[in-house]
């Protein structure tokens, strides 16, 4: 009889200091939380990518989620309201779980490029006609070659004008020659313009994780 008031003491100890520690620890998560509150402001929510969004790709409601920062870290630009974002052109890769700005999205009446040419880098169209036809998103290198009466003869008569381009979009002309939209460097963008002039541009495709502009 003994032994079992002796436990039945024991239990009711540990239940009243259970009760002791969860009272503290939700007091003191409270506190921290109003401490956050007060420095950082309340909890308000944001729009932050499901998964990475590329240059070029049109924003629909399974590409956006939200999650809730405090008020003062939250990015000036950043948008909440799903509207602002669903339909809009993405103008710069957005990695998934990073919050959508609206620097990083374009009208989506407008060409899936405008706008999408980063600092130092020029958009330039490709015919492809007897090359491959990458899709956008794609990243590739421009090969041109002359002839050779036209280059001194120790040259190599093929080289590369332009590596790692990322392809933003498909271009037929006016005549409905197939090409391809592309981003080179402003390095770049002369050397592939006389070889379009002067020579014959190839595209190569190449890995995409070459991608200068991510």
């Amino acid at each position: 009889m003994f032994r079992q008031s002796w436990r039945s003491r024991a239990w009711r100890a540990l239940a009243i200091l259970l009760t002791i520690l969860t009272a503290w620890y939700v007091v003191n998560a409270l506190q921290e939380l109003n401490a956050q509150e007060h420095k950082f402001g309340p909890l308000e929510s944001v729009l932050i990518a499901k998964r990475d969004l590329s240059v070029g790709h049109i924003v629909t409601s399974r590409d956006v989620g939200e999650t809730r920062w405090h008020q003062h870290t939250i990015p000036t630009s950043a948008l909440r309201i799903r509207k602002n974002a669903i339909g809009h052109v993405i103008r710069h890769d957005v990695l998934r779980n990073q919050v959508i700005l609206k620097t990083a999205l374009v009208q989506a009446d407008r060409s899936a490029t405008d706008e999408a040419v980063p600092n130092g880098y020029r958009a330039i169209r490709i015919p492809v006609g007897d090359s491959i036809q990458p899709d956008p998103g794609a990243v590739v290198d421009v090969v041109a070659t002359f002839d050779p009466g036209n280059i001194p003869a120790d040259s190599d008569p093929a080289f590369t004008v332009a590596r790692h381009a990322r392809v933003l979009d498909l271009a037929r002309d006016a005549h409905e020659t197939p090409g391809v939209l592309i981003l080179v460097t402003v390095t770049e963008a002369p050397r592939v313009v006389f070889a379009l002039s002067e020579g014959h541009v190839a595209l190569v495709l190449a890995p995409p994780e070459n991608d200068r502009t991510s």
